[in-house]
């Protein structure tokens, strides 16, 4: 028994040896893995890869016009007599005044990062390229190439020398349009289709990517039938306004996820539909108004309702929709790393199969 025993150890002394020092390989493997998961922070499961945004700049209509109608038309729409807020189509701000701060605050913004109104080119009633209160050409076309000449020094203007602007390619470049294009007239028709209003909504973006733009927030649309505007139209109504909004969506989602690969961008798409969705559990009442226009009467409590007039939000339901935004964009604009128990999980899993490689047949 014993010549057996020493027989197998003496055959067997080479493939120990080789174990033994890929034992200490693994030994290796798993204290380099508690080195490095010691070395982690607490969130690291996930990198920020998008710059810091240094600015914001807005373009769109009343979701997101923080009172340049208002100025257009020398106080009379919307007006403060009836509760609006310092020409916010809302009783309060708008989303997009309280971006900067909560962009800030989840690490997606420099420290100098604020809300700045001049910054703010959205005017109330814009569609793709007219403006439904001010029966005009102000829609989004207009705020862009309004934007963009700005960019041009006063001295160069007055020399009349033109050439492409270079705008700023850490600032996030935000864009809510399109619900205007597709409320129906007294005849029922649509002012546009739906290749068309996101075909100039994707030609704003490269415009603005030719200037140098690179982040971009772009907004969907929201179930149009969810207003309670449109409560007293029939069920077909209903089903095509419906149907409409989420082609809208599906179709910008799809122009978006090309531009970004063709122009490699940093494109975030705000599905404001499922945002508003989503929080209709914060709100006592998502059908009503608060502000009856008909008789210039408001609720108790504007923030039990999710709607302030016939088609606007209240003031908290911007706040939410501001904070639904940063979330989704922090999302878009990160990139997953294994958690740090995943990453010394890796380095044991390694160790392992160094000695299963190895082991004695």
């Amino acid at each position: 028994m014993n010549e057996i025993l020493l027989d197998f150890f003496y055959n067997r002394r080479k493939k120990v040896k080789k174990i033994s020092k890929n034992l200490k390989k693994f030994i290796f493997s798993v204290a380099l893995g508690q080195l490095f998961l010691s070395s982690l922070p607490a969130e690291a499961s996930q990198l920020v890869k998008a710059n810091s945004i240094s600015q914001l700049f807005v373009f769109g209509d009343s979701l997101v016009d923080d009172g340049n109608l208002y100025d257009l038309t020398n106080g009379e729409s919307p007006p403060s007599s009836l509760g609006y807020f310092n020409g916010r189509f809302s009783n309060g701000k708008v989303f997009v005044e309280n971006l900067p701060e909560d962009l800030k605050n989840n690490g997606f913004g420099q420290a100098t990062l604020e809300y700045n109104s001049a910054n703010n080119y959205a005017i109330a009633g814009s569609g793709i390229n007219y403006n439904y209160f001010l029966e005009n050409s102000m829609g989004l076309d207009y705020q862009i190439n309004s934007f963009l000449s700005a960019q041009f020094s006063p001295s160069s203007q007055a020399l009349g020398i033109f050439s492409t602007p270079s705008i700023d390619p850490d600032a996030l470049y935000l864009i809510a349009v399109g619900s205007n294009d597709y409320y129906p007239d007294e005849d029922g028709n649509l002012s546009f289709d739906v290749e068309t209003v996101v075909g100039k909504i994707t030609e704003s973006i490269t415009q603005l990517a030719n200037a140098g733009a690179k982040n971009f927030a772009i907004a969907g649309i929201p179930d149009l039938t969810i207003a309670p505007a449109l409560n007293g139209i029939s069920e077909d109504e209903k089903e095509f306004l419906k149907n409409l909004s989420r082609q809208h969506n599906l179709t910008l989602q799809i122009a978006l996820d090309s531009l970004q690969q063709e122009q490699e961008l940093d494109i975030t798409f705000l599905d404001f539909n499922r945002f508003l969705k989503k929080s209709f559990n914060n709100f006592a009442n998502i059908q009503d108004a608060c502000l009856n226009l008909a008789t210039a009467n408001q609720c108790s409590d504007p923030n039990d309702y999710l709607f302030w007039d016939d088609i606007h939000l209240t003031s908290y339901a911007h706040t939410i929709l501001a904070q639904r935004s940063v979330e989704v964009y922090g999302e878009s604009n990160s990139i997953s790393v294994p958690e740090p128990q995943a990453v010394f999980g890796l380095f044991v899993v390694a160790g392992v199969s160094l000695l299963l490689r190895n082991k004695p047949k």
